[in-house]
């Protein structure tokens, strides 16, 4: 994300980080803005992703691994917030916004729920039916790689725009997510052992 990990953020909020990713983030954006002033007949929307939550890619399936044989335990201190958004919810936001010629400007997207760490573990933990314990650090590290320093970070986001837009997410908390992935893990599992 490109906002900062002190402050809550909507799709107005201007308090960018101090990391690489935020500057390019909010430079693109700069640029971007620029073709609104000219009429050239483009619509310009810029959507600010939090972490995809998919079955088949990026950080869930691993974490789910890990769930699954009782060590998907927090990272951190398990406080820091990570902005997600359902695969499913994320594609339909993105035809959305693509579609409807009055969704202009930037869209934060993410969950309504402001989730931390130790949330997603506990929801882990409810869909595994195992308590979860904590991975050592340098384990996660060895798994990850760099990866795990989004893991740290704590970022606070709101999609205030899609909301007041009328998006109806599909799975607007943790507890949801965690409940549709798995189960479509389980299934996939499943058919890979029948063929």
């Amino acid at each position: 994300m490109v906002y900062d990990q002190f402050e809550v953020h909507d799709d107005y909020s201007t308090c960018y980080g101090d990391s690489l990713m935020s500057e390019v983030g909010r430079m693109e954006t700069t640029e971007a803005m620029k073709l609104t002033h000219y009429d050239l007949g483009i619509k310009l929307g810029i959507i600010r992703l939090g972490y995809i939550m998919s079955d088949d890619s990026g950080a869930y399936p691993l974490l789910a691994s890990l769930a699954r044989i009782g060590w998907g335990g927090r990272v951190d201190d398990g406080y820091q917030c990570l902005p997600m958004v359902h695969v499913s919810d994320a594609v339909r936001a993105i035809i959305a916004i693509a579609c409807t010629s009055s969704m202009q400007g930037i869209y934060n997207l993410t969950i309504p729920e402001m989730a931390s760490m130790n949330e997603l573990v506990k929801a882990f933990a409810t869909s595994t039916s195992r308590s979860q314990r904590r991975l050592p650090k340098f384990i996660i590290r060895l798994l990850t790689g760099r990866a795990i320093n989004l893991l740290e970070q704590n970022c606070k986001v709101v999609p205030r725009r899609l909301m007041e837009a009328g998006f109806s997410f599909n799975y607007s908390d943790v507890e949801s997510i965690v409940r549709d992935l798995q189960s479509k893990s389980i299934g996939s599992r499943w058919l890979r052992r029948q063929s």
